[in-house]
């Protein structure tokens, strides 16, 4: 954001903008697409992190947090088991596959499918327009739908078999069922999410698996979730989920900030007199 503010970009947000920013509360996720090419989504989308091959209904495409800043495992590319999911995902709508698109886009935390004007290729626009739980918002500037399936980027939901299949089984037949699923969100706090929950929920979280995360106040161990993401069963009335791996991070940015602050003072220059 400091960036942006020192280049001017952030004057150059389409007005359309206003449409997602300020009806949408909580934390959310947009799929940013564009015909194929390398040039960057308008702002706040950033560049382009993939290219999704499907013929004259190629895209590219790019996934961000609502400010802009890049989704799924913060601090890192987005790469990995849980980019690939996604992309494959993007590649079945454009190719046809599927009319639940907003379903298959949900475990992702995407609320928001969003291009530029003039960006999209008909064929793609086709295809995005015949999902049935993608709905299009008329904006000047931008092409936005929304997902009418969409799921909070975390949450605790009711354990229930259509959940639990998805979840557990993570194939695309059991994805398209979600469009009628709805959780309870979690806010995003220092080191994950905190929020509250039904004894015996499942709390899912749309980033990579990893075991360091933890359910604090519970003994249950984190699984793989829609074959890449991070869930837990069981959950506590009071959800509080936790990084393992922050701490560590913690002490050494310290160490090395004070480093850096004993380098400088050694090193400083003394004053002319």
């Amino acid at each position: 954001m400091t960036g942006r503010r020192a280049t001017g970009s952030l004057e150059r947000i389409p007005a359309a903008w206003a449409v997602i920013d300020d009806s949408a509360r909580g934390a959310f996720r947009v799929l940013w697409v564009g015909a194929r090419g390398g040039e960057p989504f308008p702002p706040p989308g950033g560049d382009p992190q993939a290219v999704v091959d499907a013929g004259p209904a190629t895209l590219r495409a790019g996934l961000t947090e609502r400010e802009g800043t890049s989704a799924l495992d913060i601090g890192r590319p987005v790469a990995g088991p849980g980019a690939d999911a996604l992309w494959a995902v993007v590649g079945e709508v454009l190719a046809g596959g599927t009319t639940h698109g907003g379903a298959l886009l949900a475990p992702f935390g995407v609320r928001y499918l969003v291009a530029g004007e003039g960006d999209l290729p008909v064929e793609a626009a086709a295809r995005l327009e015949a999902q049935s739980d993608l709905d299009r918002i008329p904006a000047s500037g931008l092409v936005i739908f929304r997902n009418a399936a969409a799921m909070p980027p975390a949450a605790s939901f009711p354990d229930d078999g259509m959940l639990a299949d998805a979840s557990r089984g993570g194939g695309l037949d059991a994805l398209q069922r979600l469009q009628h699923v709805r959780g309870t969100p979690l806010r995003r706090v220092e080191g994950g999410w905190d929020g509250t929950a039904t004894p015996g929920d499942l709390v899912a979280l749309s980033s990579e698996f990893d075991d360091r995360w933890r359910l604090e106040g519970s003994d249950a161990e984190p699984f793989g979730s829609f074959g890449w993401a991070t869930a837990f069963d069981d959950a506590p009335p009071e959800v509080q989920v936790r990084h393992g791996g922050q701490l560590p991070r913690t002490i050494a940015i310290a160490i090395l900030a004070a480093l850096w602050a004993a380098a400088l003072w050694i090193t400083r220059k003394p004053v002319a007199r």
